[in-house]
């Protein structure tokens, strides 16, 4: 309903930002108090901070580096850069970047997955959380412009981000890492004047190679106890 109101209304680009930021504080403040409704334990949710915190967020922003260097960097050595113009209200952005990913992260992996996992195990758990995210996702152009193509890759775009930021949280059990990463993978896209030159395919081909990769590197660091669950 946002989206459709922000769509239609166009209002200007700093209501758009502060529209946002309400919203996702809205759905942070909703998770919290169904937690504290049903009595349980937060920590549960994975609202909580290691020990070895810093460890932790160094290998959640080297494999967000690592996405991005396979999915822009590397297809753009190839075929090209193409030149975006600076991104204005940047403040804001970065605050309704930090908001989105705290917010989204607390509400599909800690508690959507969380709760589905402990009722029908992990792999149903991660497929239904990893759809729903690929649709809460969707951006609405993609919707009304009734093109396929961009529909189908968006969607299995974000459905293989899903997938991975689901294994990246049953792997280590603390929201820090799936917030860390998915925050600096939106600052990348949104903040960043780069883009490589490909076609919707072919992005769709470098984003599967970059999710698959770091879910083996993942489970590669989870066996050498760099991560712990």
């Amino acid at each position: 309903m946002t989206n459709v109101l922000v769509y239609v209304c166009l209002p200007p680009e700093w209501l758009q930002h502060l529209t946002y930021l309400v919203i996702h504080a809205v759905y942070l403040g909703a998770v919290i108090q169904l937690i504290k409704h049903e009595n349980s334990d937060f920590q549960k949710y994975g609202f909580w901070w290691p020990e070895n915190s810093g460890k932790y967020i160094s290998i959640s922003a080297l494999l967000a580096i690592a996405h991005v260097f396979i999915t822009t960097f590397l297809p753009g050595s190839f075929m090209g850069f193409e030149l975006l113009p600076p991104v204005p209200q940047a403040s804001l952005e970065f605050m309704e970047i930090l908001l989105t990913s705290i917010a989204s992260e607390s509400i599909f992996r800690g508690y959507i997955q969380g709760n589905l996992t402990r009722i029908y195990g992990f792999l149903p758990a991660l497929g239904v959380t990893s759809l729903m995210f690929g649709l809460y996702g969707l951006q609405l152009p993609s919707l009304l412009s009734f093109d396929l193509t961009f529909f189908f890759t968006d969607i299995a775009s974000l459905f293989i981000a899903g997938v991975f930021l689901g294994i990246f949280f049953q792997k280590t059990i603390t929201l820090l890492c799936p917030v860390t990463f998915y925050g600096i993978l939106l600052l990348s896209h949104r903040l960043t004047t780069l883009k490589a030159i490909t076609t919707t395919y072919l992005a769709l081909f470098f984003d599967v190679i970059a999710y698959v990769f770091l879910i083996l590197l993942v489970y590669d660091l989870t066996r050498k106890k760099f991560l712990e669950q």
